[in-house]
């Protein structure tokens, strides 16, 4: 499945649930990145995929004001909010390019900050990149990410620096792996069953910039219970 090759051609998936006050600069932070010489060097072509997780304030509405603006971009809209995995899933069956990666909404991370990941990806299958210090971190997210690592060493025996954070991705890999859960488990799903199926898998280092709009959604008491049960109903299929 690896192929060598000097620029890839790109679909950014974007996931927004409810970012009305954030995602405009976000959308615009793209499209300057993309002309960058760092960025310009690595890609050929590139789509812009903003996949609304059923949004009840004004997001819906601002992304179609900056469609108008933006020719690249494309926006398709969930009627219920299904979860981060089901929305990055959706860009997933909608992108046209040959590799894909997905970016927060809310500018926790720039285009032109994961070019280390971009620069590996055509000698893999997966890339994955870890953040350094999280700023912004209270210490209740700092115990779920800690126990996500401790937990995905114990169950699937992984020892990866960052499970949660931007992956960029060949978007064959999509065709020998079928990923279940549509919450926030979707991004270590994928790992698990990458490294099951003995595809390649890097590393690469990426900033990150604590949230300056809106709030983390992910941390929520029924969003660690639903990540639970998709990490132990993965381990019984993988394991029995």
């Amino acid at each position: 499945m690896v192929k060598n090759s000097s620029k890839i051609n790109l679909s950014i998936i974007i996931p927004v649930f409810n970012e009305e006050a954030g995602i405009t600069p976000t959308i615009i932070r793209v499209y300057e990145d993309a002309k960058k010489k760092v960025i310009t060097e690595l890609i050929n072509t590139f789509e812009v995929i903003v996949v609304d997780d059923g949004s009840f304030d004004e997001t819906f509405q601002i992304l179609m004001k900056l469609k108008k603006k933006y020719k690249k971009l494309r926006i398709i809209k969930h009627n219920s909010n299904n979860g981060l995995g089901a929305s990055i899933n959706t860009g997933v069956r909608h992108a046209k390019k040959e590799f894909i990666t997905y970016l927060p909404a809310d500018g926790q991370v720039f285009l032109s900050e994961i070019s280390e990941g971009l620069k590996i990806v055509p000698f893999c299958d997966l890339v994955l990149t870890y953040r350094g210090k999280r700023g912004g971190y209270n210490s209740y997210r700092h115990f779920l990410s800690n126990s996500l690592m401790i937990t995905m060493k114990l169950f699937f025996g992984l020892s990866f620096r960052d499970y949660n954070w931007v992956h960029i991705y060949k978007k064959d890999l999509f065709k020998s792996i079928k990923i279940k859960s549509k919450g926030v488990f979707y991004l270590a799903e994928v790992i698990a069953r990458t490294n099951k199926a003995g595809f390649k898998i890097l590393e690469a280092k990426a900033k990150y910039h604590p949230r300056t709009t809106g709030y983390a959604k992910n941390a929520k008491p029924k969003i660690v219970i639903r990540t639970l049960i998709d990490l132990l109903k993965l381990w019984i299929e993988l394991n029995l």
